[in-house]
């Protein structure tokens, strides 16, 4: 099924620019006057382009937030980039502080760091960013040298025959002596 899924998407995107489109007609209703887009994966959310294209056809002048984190300090900055604009920049600074102290009070056994689209090299770059914004080393995981950056691009981020071979990943690193 999950192969299907795959070969779906493949072929909508092949003759069609996105997979997700807007409603003029309800957007026209709403009029947003912040909208967060997208322009990384035309997979995960309607394109910037669609969107640009949806209101400036309804004359609608809302604030574009057009968002491409590719880093672990590029997705906080994110977080306060839309609460500046909502107008809770107070409430964006909490949900940041409580995420670090939501990670660090979970005193987890094992992390695995499987980013969307992204390659093992290419995830473990942001390792620094996530040990600064941390107490890292008072992390068991940590303690136990049970840190795992995996290739989240081909083993987590999609479905298709390498569902075996993710769960295998995630098997060795919860178990690695079995």
């Amino acid at each position: 099924m999950g192969f299907d899924i795959d070969l779906a998407v493949r072929d909508h995107l092949e003759d069609n620019a996105a997979l997700y489109s807007i409603d003029p007609k309800l957007m026209a209703e709403l009029e947003p006057t912040v909208i967060v887009t997208q322009a990384l994966c035309d997979v995960c959310a309607v394109s910037d382009t669609g969107v640009r294209a949806v209101i400036s056809d309804l004359n609608l002048q809302p604030k574009l937030l057009n968002l491409e984190p590719m880093s672990l300090d590029d997705a906080i900055e994110t977080i306060m980039i839309v609460g500046k604009n909502c107008g809770v920049r107070a409430r964006a600074e909490e949900l940041i502080r409580q995420g670090r102290q939501t990670i660090e009070e979970a005193e987890a056994d094992v992390m695995v760091i499987a980013l969307c689209g992204f390659e093992e090299e290419r995830a473990a770059n942001d390792m620094d960013i996530l040990k600064s914004n941390l107490n890292w080393e008072k992390l068991p995981c940590v303690r136990n040298n049970r840190v795992h950056v995996v290739d989240g691009n081909a083993y987590f981020s999609r479905s298709g025959p390498r569902l075996i071979d993710s769960r295998l990943i995630m098997e060795k690193s919860l178990w690695p002596n079995d």
